[in-house]
């Protein structure tokens, strides 16, 4: 029965990102197994923004680092990701959503983050097509983006296999005995906060699966006064907002 130091459960880019940064910390002993492919499960559903306007310091401090890595991530990994730094804009609905957001620009410029707020004549510069009639403000950070995030999978995989990882896909774990036998000192992490439970055992009761939000991608291409996209230009991402910075 084969046996890992560390076994991760889920393929997407957190199971493979922890993957490729314990193997580059010196964890040569790491396993990581998928039920499908790579990248099949929430990672398939997300949108790829990259971005650095969070409401709270952590989460701020950590996409910091997050968008350091994925500046570089071709040379880390080999694996190009397609990172587009065309910036995010945020618009905002309610002058109370505009006081939240301020606030949050407040933080975030502390930690160095270029985040402002902007007037709707910017809004106006930066995607022509919006209709501001309705808007109370907006913000606005370049620094942010977007990427493909089944390449992002794909990069940080290859970089675990190549510093020593396994990495075996269509392998369901049904108990924490299925597949590997842990080691007392072992760890098993499950990657993803969507991700399906593991199996219960007789009389425990399954745990509710997190539940999931839907994602709608208002705007990432730059399109003319027409609608039509804009040969060789670059449009910021847009997110029209009625709710707190999160």
């Amino acid at each position: 029965m084969r046996s890992a130091e560390v076994v991760i459960i889920g393929g997407g880019c957190v199971g493979t990102s922890t993957a490729h940064h314990l193997i580059a910390r010196g964890c040569k002993d790491v396993v990581l197994l998928e039920a499908e492919t790579l990248g099949a499960g929430s990672t398939s559903k997300a949108a790829g923004g990259i971005r650095l306007q969070h409401a709270d310091e952590l989460n701020a401090r950590m996409v910091q680092r997050s968008l350091a890595e994925f500046l570089r991530f071709e040379e880390l990994t080999g694996v190009p990701i397609g990172f587009k730094q065309v910036g995010y804009l945020f618009l905002l609905s309610s002058e109370e959503d505009v006081d939240a957001f301020r606030r949050a620009v407040t933080a975030q410029r502390a930690l160095g983050i270029p985040s402002e707020v902007v007037d709707l004549d910017t809004v106006r510069r930066l995607v022509p097509q919006v209709e501001t009639g309705d808007l109370a403000g907006a913000t606005f950070c370049p620094s942010e983006g977007y990427a493909t995030p089944e390449a992002v999978v794909q990069g940080y995989a290859k970089s675990a296999r190549r510093g020593g990882a396994t990495v075996q896909v269509g392998c369901r774990v049904t108990s924490n005995r299925s597949c590997l036998r842990r080691r007392p000192s072992s760890s098993m992490w499950r990657a993803a906060p969507t991700a399906s439970p593991l199996a219960v055992l007789p009389g425990q009761e399954r745990p509710r699966p997190d539940p999931v939000h839907p994602v709608i991608k208002l705007a990432t291409l730059p399109l003319t006064g027409s609608g039509r996209v804009r040969p060789g230009g670059a449009a910021p991402s847009v997110e029209a907002l009625t709710s707190s910075p999160s």
